[in-house]
Order: C-alpha cells, then sequence, then structure tokens
C-alpha cells in the first residue's frame, strides 16, 4: 500500500508568508495614515478623514473645498502614490500638480514659475524699451513735420502710451470687474468665471492702451508651493481666456502669487478663505 507524503509542512510555510506580507501592508498603511493624519493637523484640516489601502489614499471631508485642499496635503505625504478626494456629493477632482507629487515636486515647480516670471517681465522690459525708443523716433519726425505732432504727443495717442488718466479709469473699472472663479482646485474657470473675463476683455478693449499684470491668488490651505503653482495657472488661464475674446497678448502678463498676499490675514473661515482665492487686474502702462 502507498504512503501518502504529509503536506503539513509546505502549508504551515505558505501560511507565515501570507501573514509576514499581511503584517507588512499594515504596517506600511498604518505608517502612511499616521504622516498624513498630522500632515491634515498641521493644515488645520483636522475635520477630514484619511484611509489607505497599500499606498492609495482616500480622503473624506465635509465640503468639496476641503476634501480637494485634503487631497492636496495627503498627496505630499511622502510614499503616498495616489489620492482619491471625497466630498458629500462624490469625488472631487484635485489640482493635477498637486495629486500624486510630493511637497518638494510642488516647490520646484513654483520655482520654475518663479523663473520663468523673471524671464517674461525681463523680456517685457527689454521690448517696452525698443518701443519707446522707436516711438520716440517717430514723435521725433511728426514733430518735424509740423506742430499738430506735438500736441498729438502730449495727449499719448500718436505713441500708442495710455495716459495718466486712462490708467486711472482703466483700474477703476477692473476693479469693478465680478470675481473670477473656478473649478474647485483646479484652473478651470466656472461659468461665472468666463462671464467676468468677457467683462474684463470689455474693458480693455474700451482702454486699447494700457497694459495689465493678471495676478493670481490662492488660500492658505495645503503645501505652499502647490497654491503657488496653482495661482499662475489661474492667471495663465485668464491671460488665455482673454486672448481668445481678442484681447492683444502683448498687453498682458500672468503672475501667480500664491498665499502670500492675502486680502484676510491668518483666515480660518470659509467665508475669508473665498476672499484671499482671487484674481486681480494690475494696470502697468
Amino acid at each position: 500500500m502507498r504512503k501518502t507524503k504529509p503536506f503539513l509542512a509546505p502549508i504551515a510555510a505558505a501560511a507565515l508568508v501570507i501573514g509576514l506580507a499581511g503584517c507588512q501592508g499594515g504596517d506600511i498603511e498604518g505608517e502612511l495614515t499616521q504622516k498624513a493624519t498630522q500632515a491634515l493637523s498641521d493644515a488645520g484640516l483636522d475635520s477630514a478623514e484619511v484611509s489607505f489601502e497599500g499606498r492609495e489614499a482616500t480622503v473624506e471631508a465635509d465640503s468639496a473645498d476641503d476634501a480637494a485642499a485634503a487631497g492636496e496635503v495627503v498627496a505630499g505625504v511622502d510614499g503616498v502614490e495616489g489620492v482619491t478626494a471625497m466630498g458629500p456629493d462624490g469625488e472631487v477632482a484635485l489640482d493635477s500638480a498637486a495629486e500624486g507629487d510630493s511637497t518638494d515636486d510642488a516647490d520646484d515647480t513654483a520655482t520654475d514659475d518663479a523663473t520663468d516670471d523673471e524671464g517674461d517681465d525681463s523680456a517685457g522690459a527689454g521690448d517696452d524699451a525698443e518701443d519707446d525708443a522707436a516711438d520716440d523716433d517717430a514723435a521725433g519726425d511728426d514733430a518735424t513735420d509740423d506742430a499738430a505732432g506735438d500736441d498729438d504727443m502730449a495727449d499719448g495717442d500718436d505713441d500708442g502710451a495710455a495716459t495718466d488718466a486712462e490708467k486711472s479709469e482703466a483700474q477703476a473699472a477692473l476693479d469693478k470687474t465680478a470675481a473670477i472663479t473656478f473649478v474647485t482646485g483646479s484652473a478651470e474657470l466656472t461659468a461665472d468665471g468666463e462671464r467676468a473675463v468677457r467683462e474684463a476683455a470689455d474693458t480693455l478693449d474700451e482702454f486699447e492702451n494700457v497694459r495689465v499684470t493678471i495676478e493670481g491668488h490662492t488660500d492658505s490651505v495645503g503645501p505652499s508651493g502647490a497654491n503657488k503653482a496653482l495661482s499662475k495657472r489661474r492667471a495663465t488661464a485668464v491671460l488665455e481666456a482673454l486672448t481668445a475674446q481678442d484681447v492683444d497678448a502683448e498687453r498682458l502678463t500672468a503672475r501667480g502669487l500664491g498665499e502670500s498676499d492675502p486680502v484676510v490675514k491668518d483666515a480660518t473661515a470659509a467665508s475669508d478663505l473665498a476672499k484671499n482665492r482671487r484674481v486681480e487686474f494690475v494696470v502697468t502702462d
């Protein structure tokens, strides 16, 4: 009669391997949960809840804004490979630059944006200097031709430069533009935001000689580097929307200031945070 070979030893070994793997996965999830919970607390988002399946996080909050902000904070935690943010009405889209990236990556992006801004400003200043020199030459020719040319230059019309009065009037009109709003955590304009951009385009058409800087601002929720990068993308989105309305791109500059210049300092209330999330137009020339 053939004897049956015992299988108990292999089965026990397999069970031991599976048990160790399970403990390791639990350790990773526990460690990430602890780190993410601390990051949320540091960002003032204690009400948000975070859980992990492996390195994939699920964040839940009582509002869409808090869910998006909490998702960005958790995405910046070292070791996190993906984040799903859930608000009261379902999943909330995260800012593409913040999701799955570390805070260091966001800071690098912000640094690159700042460098781009400085480059743009320098290039713009150089172009303005060349344009001014050419305008001065043209003004001199007009003065030689007739005295009326001098009068036109004094008005600021002949060389295409805005007068101080035009700048002041344009700034006052732009300050009355409706708030430009975006889809939470993104640089996508809402329907109200698109209407506000059209309003600003009408003002710029009326004052066709002025140049403006479009400044993007965010609240202080989430990593500062991610906030600055988001503010630059929002300012750029407004610039592109204005050029789509036939505003000359050479008249426009976009800057992202992130959370550095709040309307309400040390804001914690939702209404105050909303005031700090804004796009402003600053007449420069």
